[in-house]
This record gives structure tokens, C-alpha cells and sequence, in this order.
């Protein structure tokens, strides 16, 4: 949970009467607002989330739930997570497994998993393109033991926006997309 309060509000706004209709001459004395007159007015509002970060760290802890999943015919392979990034935001994802009094035993890979930012337009200072990426975190069958008994797994995202050390504005239509594959050598019975 963020709580930081803003430190300074920054607005700006422009307002038009009858826009689109000529002036009245000033000696017919009908450019005033009287009452009972009606005055419509269109707002257009943005108000997105506008901040910069370097290695805003979030975390989690979460359930894992393996059931009972037979790993006796798998030798080996790979977890590989496909990411479609929106968000002007590197991330850097480390997933732990902890045991059922949440110490952490071991990790899922080595190397942190990386989502590089979306691409963003210089014009509109919004991401005009998703940018994809592909992890692929190796497995061994032992490896794997270890992970199945892991009760909890502790997610920690570092975040970092994208340019650097420059406010950068969220908004609702960004999305994070992620798919991930087991792709492993599994022996059948002959």
C-alpha cells in the first residue's frame, strides 16, 4: 500500500462562452449572463497516476497450492513466462519458496525475471506499443521436488520507470499480459 501524500497539486483548465457563436454588440447589452439564462459547459478530465521510481520494491507472499502433482516421470525443463508489458515500467520479479513457517528455502531461478517497459510515444508521453518479452528458468527434476514443497512462494517486483528519474503517467487502458508454459521431458511407461 502507497500512502505518500502529495506534496503539490498542479492544474490548469481554459473556459469558452458560447464557443462557436458570434459576439453580440456591446450596445445591445446581450453579453451578460442573466438569470435564468442556461450556460451548458463540457469538461474533459485527466486524471492519471503520475509519478517516477528506481527500484520501488513491491511484495507479496501467496499460497502455494501444488495438490498432489506427480513429478516422478519429469527429468527436467523449463518454466518459461511470456510478458506483453503496457506500463512505462521495467520490472525486475524474484520469486522465493518458503516453507509452512514462511522461511525462505530456495528460489525459482538464478537470475531475477526482467519485463522491459512499453515503448513510449515523445509526442503524447504515453506507451504506443506493448514491449514482449520471453524468461526461460530452467529446471532440474530435484529442483523441481523443492519448489512442489514449497507451502508459500514470496513474489518481490522491483520497479523502475521508464525514462529514468522523469514523471511518468499511468493510465486505466495500460496492461500487463502474462502466459506461462511448462515445457519439460516427461518418460513414459513402456
Amino acid at each position: 500500500l502507497i500512502s505518500l501524500l502529495p506534496d503539490y497539486l498542479k492544474y490548469s483548465f481554459r473556459i469558452k462562452l458560447n464557443d462557436q457563436v458570434p459576439l453580440p454588440s456591446p450596445s445591445s447589452a446581450n453579453d451578460f449572463v442573466y438569470n435564468g439564462n442556461i450556460i451548458s459547459a463540457k469538461m474533459n478530465v485527466e486524471v492519471p497516476l503520475s509519478f517516477y521510481a528506481q527500484q520501488l520494491i513491491l511484495c507479496d507472499t501467496v499460497e502455494a497450492n501444488f495438490g498432489t502433482i506427480s513429478i516422478d516421470r519429469i527429468q527436467n525443463g523449463n518454466i518459461i513466462l511470456h510478458a506483453h508489458n503496457y506500463y512505462p515500467l521495467d520490472l525486475s520479479i524474484s520469486i522465493y519458496t518458503l516453507d509452512s513457517n514462511k522461511v525462505m528455502y530456495d528460489s525459482l531461478h538464478t537470475l531475477p525475471i526482467l519485463i522491459k517497459a512499453g515503448l513510449l510515444n515523445s509526442q503524447t508521453q504515453k506507451v504506443s506499443q506493448a514491449t514482449q518479452s520471453k524468461n526461460v528458468l530452467p529446471f532440474t527434476s530435484s529442483k523441481l521436488n523443492k519448489i512442489l514443497k514449497a507451502k508459500h512462494l514470496l513474489i518481490k517486483a522491483a520497479l523502475n520507470t521508464k525514462p529514468v528519474s522523469q514523471h511518468i503517467k499511468i493510465y486505466d487502458h495500460y496492461t500487463l499480459q502474462l502466459k506461462l508454459i511448462g515445457d519439460f521431458t516427461y518418460l513414459l511407461e513402456k
